[in-house]
């Protein structure tokens, strides 16, 4: 449980603003060779490799209420978002991937779609 004080993404109501608030880390970044070597120490696990969790990355940067708002009230927005979200994760694990599928034994891919009483947002607006 966390308290926090701002978002990042507070306020933002264009795709513009977003650009420039919403920072992933890049492709480029990443040292996928410390991964493998990770990978390397742990020969008799069963290694899974996590692939993007949209609503919780972007309930890190924006308050989930007015996520869940924005998907009424301004849908290209949230579109943006995940795409951005989504993209920049795959191309992450498609690196990872690339120097080391043959240590890992299998991809989730999994998020916070809905809680024990029914799905947070329809099937509908899922489905966008």
């Amino acid at each position: 449980y966390a308290e926090v004080e701002s978002y990042s993404l507070d306020g933002v109501r264009t795709i513009e603003e977003a650009e420039k608030r919403y920072l992933l880390p890049s492709a480029d970044e990443i040292d996928y060779e410390t991964t493998d070597q990770y990978l390397d120490k742990c020969p008799d696990t069963f290694n899974l490799l996590g692939i993007s969790n949209c609503f919780l990355t972007l309930t890190n940067s924006m308050k989930m209420q007015d996520l869940f708002l924005n998907f009424y009230e301004n849908e290209e927005l949230v579109h943006s978002l995940i795409r951005k979200t989504v993209d920049n994760d795959l191309e992450i694990k498609s690196r990872i991937l690339e120097k080391s599928a043959k240590k890992i034994d299998a991809i989730l891919i999994a998020d916070d779609f809905a809680t024990q009483r029914g799905p947070l947002i329809s099937l509908e607006m899922f489905q966008k």
